[in-house]
């Protein structure tokens, strides 16, 4: 027999995810507090690039295609910039940032 997974809860981030079915035809874990939102792997190689830095971004995608990431408020999302390669760019989070925490 196999086994579905109905409902994901996070209490400490105080999200929860239900297992509904998309406009597509498929089924996928949407977000009960942002709706519209569903949990998702980044299908390209930019993206995986930038969520390098971010090992702990939850990955959301709308179902116009549209990619959020959903971090934690204990840090601030930063953008590395190399003057060297101009479209080169990296992100990470500043853990100790001040007025941030």
């Amino acid at each position: 027999s196999s086994l579905s997974v109905e409902r994901v809860e996070l209490p400490r981030l105080r999200l929860a995810f239900e297992a509904r079915r998309w406009r597509d035809g498929k089924t996928r874990l949407t977000s009960v507090e942002h709706p519209g939102l569903a949990l998702g792997m980044p299908s390209c190689e930019r993206l995986n690039g930038l969520l390098r830095g971010m090992p702990h971004a939850l990955v959301l995608f709308s179902e116009d295609g549209d990619t959020f990431l959903l971090l934690s408020a204990l840090a601030k999302p930063c953008r590395l910039h190399d003057p060297a390669e101009a479209l080169n760019t990296q992100l990470l989070v500043a853990r100790s940032a001040p007025g941030w925490e």
